[in-house]
């Protein structure tokens, strides 16, 4: 579980070294609301540290997205955040 307006690292692979990495959080009947941004390294990964929002849902869902080696638009990373109480 997670205190709202704490920090995180999300961390992935799979990217295209050098592609445009994006995090977004999500929760049930929401919108995605980018919340981090970056570049995969070399052998396509990233480690980017985020602030995780609270949109008044119990939980969420953080997901990183990149360009792959085979040009398609992957998640790279997918972490489920469950908030504690404020």
């Amino acid at each position: 579980m997670i205190a709202p307006g704490s920090y995180l690292t999300v961390t992935g692979s799979g990217c295209v070294a050098g592609a445009s990495v994006t995090v977004l959080a999500t929760a049930s009947h929401a919108t995605g609301t980018t919340i981090g941004q970056g570049t995969a390294g070399a052998g396509g990964r990233f480690s980017l540290r985020v602030k995780v929002p609270y949109k008044g849902e119990p939980q969420a869902t953080i997901v990183a997205t990149c360009l792959a080696t085979n040009q398609n638009t992957i998640i790279a990373a997918e972490i489920p955040v469950e908030y504690t109480s404020a």
